[in-house]
């Protein structure tokens, strides 16, 4: 397992939307804008990078200098595959499979029209009625 440092100023964007994920982001030192809120020291982003093919659903901002750690999709999972870390493995396993549901029901809201939207929620309503 290799962390790698790298550095950003203020207003680079990490990664844009759409991106590919590749690396997991451990917030040593700054603030940054991530999907709707504002992360610091100690926490992270890019957990999408556990899911295969995945690329970036939001873009991710500095909003100060920011050092972060870097951990590769490929490196978590030869810390995963090791079998040291079993209830990390298994919490991980849990993450990746609420990430695709997420994913899955955005990409179908995405490309739903909003009136075919509104009668399977009516649908729905009437059906729980």
């Amino acid at each position: 397992m290799q962390l790698s440092l790298i550095c950003f100023a203020p207003e680079e964007s990490v990664y844009v939307k759409g991106d590919a994920a590749t690396h997991l982001y451990i917030i040593r030192r700054g603030i940054v804008g991530a999907h709707g809120r504002v992360l610091g020291m100690g926490n992270f982003f890019g957990e999408d990078v556990i899911l295969r093919s995945s690329t970036r659903l939001w873009p991710v901002f500095c909003l100060t200098y920011l050092d972060v750690y870097t951990l590769s999709r490929e490196d978590l999972h030869e810390i995963l595959a090791d079998g040291q870390y079993p209830t990390i493995q298994k919490s991980v396993r849990r993450a990746i499979m609420k990430l695709a549901f997420r994913r899955n029901v955005l990409m179908f809201l995405n490309n739903t029209d909003p009136d075919q939207l509104r009668a399977i929620a009516g649908a729905a309503a009437a059906a729980a009625a």
